[in-house]
């Protein structure tokens, strides 16, 4: 006669009208093969389609753990892909050595605000500071209230201009007196003259004055 328990068997053997009771336990086996598991790890761990080697299975944890090379690195730690036999899931994980014989990270430089830079341009002229360059393109609106007339708003001018910079090149629509801003500097349309009066510009008689800075954040 045999009776199972959870975790051991339970055995009992019937001698010479007596009892004999042994316990075996019972080995548990991963319910995700390593090929499964690999082809997680390398779906969801590494970029590019390289292969792994072949992982080591954790039954206390029941995951699957493959040394990976992430292109990233860390003292004294392992980059790894542990994946999750329960949820069929990866992540990056780190085996690191003892914390206190390795380097510490070294924290990312706080940027430092510089003070903007003032340039001067027309229509169609490039003009550069701070590794960016300015070229205003249009004068989509110029709603200025003119001289000597008193208006309810003051209005303003919107321009288009070309802003190109090691980020690469796009065209923004600028506002007077607004920042816009790019991945790594800010730029104000600060004034623009002539002023308005009754009679219409010529685009080429506009003179635009920009205020560049790098951002701060």
């Amino acid at each position: 006669m045999k009776t199972f328990l959870i975790g051991l068997a339970l055995v009992v053997v019937v001698v010479g009208g007596g009892y004999v009771y042994m316990h075996r336990p019972i080995v548990r086996t991963a319910l995700l093969t390593e090929p499964q598991a690999r082809a997680i790890a390398e779906r969801s761990c590494i970029k590019g389609g390289q292969a792994l080697a072949s992982g080591t299975y954790d039954k206390d944890t029941q995951t699957w753990w493959y040394e990976a090379n992430l292109n990233a690195t860390r003292p004294g730690c392992t980059p790894g892909c542990v994946v999750s036999e329960s949820t069929r899931t990866a992540q990056v994980s780190w085996r690191c050595t003892d914390v206190s014989t390795t380097t510490p990270p070294v924290p990312d430089p706080v940027p430092v605000a510089t003070s903007p830079q003032e340039v001067t341009a027309r229509i169609g002229q490039k003009v550069t500071a701070l590794g960016i360059s300015i070229t205003p393109l249009e004068v989509v609106q110029d709603s200025r209230c003119p001289l000597h007339v008193q208006c309810i708003w003051a209005g303003t001018v919107e321009l288009k201009a070309r802003i190109e910079s090691g980020m690469g090149a796009s065209v923004m629509t600028l506002k007077l007196g607004e920042s816009a801003t790019t991945e790594a500097e800010t730029i104000t349309l600060k004034s623009v003259t002539p002023s308005k009066s009754g009679d219409p510009i010529a685009p080429s008689a506009y003179t635009f004055v920009f205020d560049i800075a790098h951002r701060s954040e």
